[in-house]
């Protein structure tokens, strides 16, 4: 149950970054078509 948490935990880390670095790309494009 331990090993099953912290996978599950690394990879919503991950995934958040993912989220992270995806609202960055469409906050600089919007900066860029203004």
């Amino acid at each position: 149950v331990k090993v099953w948490f912290q996978n599950r935990r690394m990879k919503w880390k991950r995934t958040k970054n993912i989220v992270n670095i995806q609202k960055r790309n469409e906050i600089s494009s919007i900066i860029e078509s203004k």
